[in-house]
């Protein structure tokens, strides 16, 4: 893991680079460091299913993505912030996502739940059952959809904010926390490749959120970026 970390903090040198590139020449596209299939960071390449798929649609209108890795989450959000990154190619809307950044809804699903101890015997089947549950690591930065957004806000559901998914295991399995709230379909995945399976046990799914592609609105090519979206379909996140 320090060595993944450690690439990826090298490349993340690329954001040093102001992004003042012609529309028709290159634009800056990241994503989560962690959140396969979607996004991952691995030996210092910027990949995953969402990334392709912004690629792609970006380059149907003749723009260029360069992906890289911008470091941890809350690190990608301050780049998009600035307008260190162009693109971010998945993000949960969230409370103040609109501030910075205009949001185009992907298409791509993901489950939200949580990870127990293997040997926690809590029963959860739906949101409500977090109320009163206990505390739960999640990662900072990182919204879960509206309603869970308001759930922690509001206090009705307790969290722990860590750096890593990793660490929300680690809080979990000390005792710290009661579970990890975070991405079903990712989170299986990288508690595999942590090789703690055997550890943790998934709730079913409490929540199904959309990914949207997040445009930084610093960046110079926030327009043509806008309008290669909508030529390839996608819409723009209106607030409920």
């Amino acid at each position: 893991m320090k060595k993944e970390f450690a690439a990826l903090m090298i490349l993340a040198g690329l954001l040093t680079v102001p992004a003042n590139c012609s529309a028709n020449e290159s634009v800056i596209i990241t994503g989560d460091w962690a959140l396969p299939p979607f996004t991952e960071c691995v030996n210092g390449v910027m990949g995953g299913s969402s990334i392709n798929g912004v690629k792609e649609v970006l380059g149907n209108s003749g723009i260029a993505a360069i992906p890289v890795c911008s470091g941890l989450w809350p690190e990608t959000l301050k780049a998009l912030e600035a307008g260190k990154v162009d693109v971010v190619a998945t993000m949960f809307p969230g409370i103040d996502r609109g501030e910075y950044c205009d949001l185009f809804v992907s298409g791509e699903i993901d489950e939200i739940g949580v990870f127990l101890a293997s040997d926690n015997n809590l029963s959860i089947n739906r949101t409500e059952d977090l109320f009163g549950a206990g505390v739960f690591a999640t990662t900072e930065g990182d919204s879960w959809g509206k309603r869970i957004n308001e759930l922690i806000k509001n206090g009705k559901i307790k969290v722990i904010l860590v750096p890593t998914l990793r660490d929300a295991c680690n809080k979990t399995m000390d005792g710290n926390a009661t579970g990890v709230l975070w991405s079903l379909t990712s989170g299986r995945l990288k508690i595999r490749d942590y090789n703690l399976s055997q550890n943790f046990r998934e709730t079913r799914a409490l929540e199904k959120q959309i990914y949207c592609v997040g445009i930084s609105k610093n960046s110079p090519h926030l327009k043509e970026l806008s309008d290669a979206l909508f030529k390839n379909g996608y819409r723009r996140w209106v607030p409920e």
